[in-house]
């Protein structure tokens, strides 16, 4: 499948000298995920293919980009196991930032982050002690999880909310509803 992509004009970018700036600032650790962004966007690939790839690439992001945040949200947890923030709450940290399009509670936001996570555990490590998804949530879910990384490259990049809004595939492949069903 390939999707429908929105584009952003240059002339939209009131602050593009910034935002190339960064851009090159960044490019080393952004080009990964830009990398398989594109590929992902642009070829062919099941839903559960982009689903995965959708985890890795976030933990990613995360990983380079949002480790503080996601610090915090492990900080918060009473559960610590791991030497540092459990994959939920990298998802937690990313989804909050984006949440300016998705308009989630704070609690379906703590439940999508554990969701993610044990589909992830699931599919990545073999886990069948958690919960897999439907094909609909596995669709739904994957195309989420390619929504929070472009919202947070932008934010990361200084683009203008409003435009990183036009970006996402939410309201046109998924809704709040096919998220929370």
């Amino acid at each position: 499948e390939v999707l429908n992509i929105t584009r952003i004009k240059i002339e939209e970018l009131s602050n593009i000298n910034n935002i190339y700036s960064k851009y090159l600032d960044y490019f080393d650790k952004l080009y990964p995920v830009l990398d398989i962004y594109y590929s992902t966007i642009c070829g062919f690939i099941s839903d559960l293919n982009r689903f995965i790839v959708g985890t890795t690439t976030l933990e990613y992001f995360s990983n380079e980009f949002a480790k503080d945040e996601a610090l915090y949200y492990y900080n918060l947890r009473s559960d610590k196991k791991e030497n540092g923030p459990h994959y939920a709450d990298k998802v937690h940290s990313l989804l909050e930032k984006a949440n300016y399009v998705f308009n989630f509670s704070e609690q379906e936001i703590i439940e999508l982050s554990k969701r993610i996570n044990d589909a992830r555990v699931y599919y990545i490590h073999y886990n069948r002690k958690r919960k897999n998804l439907t094909d609909y949530e596995t669709f739904y879910f994957s195309h989420l999880l390619f929504d929070i990384l472009i919202i947070n490259i932008g934010l990361l990049l200084g683009i203008n909310v409003d435009l990183l809004k036009q970006l996402t595939n939410y309201g046109k492949y998924y809704k709040k509803e096919n998220i929370f069903n």
